[in-house]
């Protein structure tokens, strides 16, 4: 969204970091995973 700000004048800012994810029997029919993700040790989620 920083981008966005930049061009279209606006103040959103950064949105929140979540992963989703979805089947393929349902496409657009999401699920917040972010909880389930590991972390590793160097702090990136995988």
């Amino acid at each position: 969204m920083v981008i966005f700000d930049a061009y279209f004048g606006t103040d959103r800012g950064q949105l929140p970091d979540r992963s989703l994810y979805s089947h393929r029997s349902g496409y657009y029919d999401f699920v917040d995973v972010t909880d389930r993700v590991e972390t590793c040790s160097d702090g990136v989620k995988r």
